[in-house]
């Protein structure tokens, strides 16, 4: 209810996006105020689309968890579940590079990592922090322009 310029102005960007011209909106409001209505409201009305929703979540409990919302949209990008060990993650990431393109030697250990996947190799190449974060910045970058290739894609 009273939402209804708010989802217009989502369409209206979703719209502009088709036609290459892609950009961000965020959404913001007090606990209650009807954004994940409103994000439901907005999922149906582009369902028959061809596009590829990545969702991540900013929840109270994740506030000291680096990347919380980049992990969530990067798992449903590989396809992790709850039920998947180490072994089959990295299982999965890796054949995910390999379907997008992307250079697996570039970006495995990088992803692994903030996937908190044990042994993720990346203690063996030696960067300081900022260069970590840059790399796995530049990893997650080229994971989410790939998959955008593939399919249009709203994040």
């Amino acid at each position: 209810m009273g939402r209804e310029r708010d989802l217009d102005l989502l369409m209206n960007g979703f719209e502009r996006s088709k036609e290459g011209r892609g950009h961000a909106i965020s959404i913001v409001a007090e606990a209650g105020g009807g954004k994940s209505r409103l994000l439901y409201e907005f999922r149906k009305a582009v369902s028959n689309e061809n596009i590829t929703f990545l969702e991540g979540k900013c929840l109270s409990y994740s506030r000291g968890i680096a990347y919380h919302p980049i992990i969530d949209i990067l798992q449903s990008i590989v396809n992790i579940s709850e039920d998947d060990d180490d072994h089959e993650i990295k299982e999965k990431t890796s054949k995910a590079l390999q379907t997008l393109g992307v250079d697996e030697a570039s970006a495995l250990p990088y992803l692994l990592e903030i996937l908190s996947i044990k042994d993720s190799g990346l203690d063996t190449i030696p960067m300081s922090p900022e260069a970590k974060r840059d790399r796995t910045m530049d990893a997650l970058k080229q994971v989410v322009l790939k998959c955008a290739e593939i399919r249009p894609s709203l994040e």
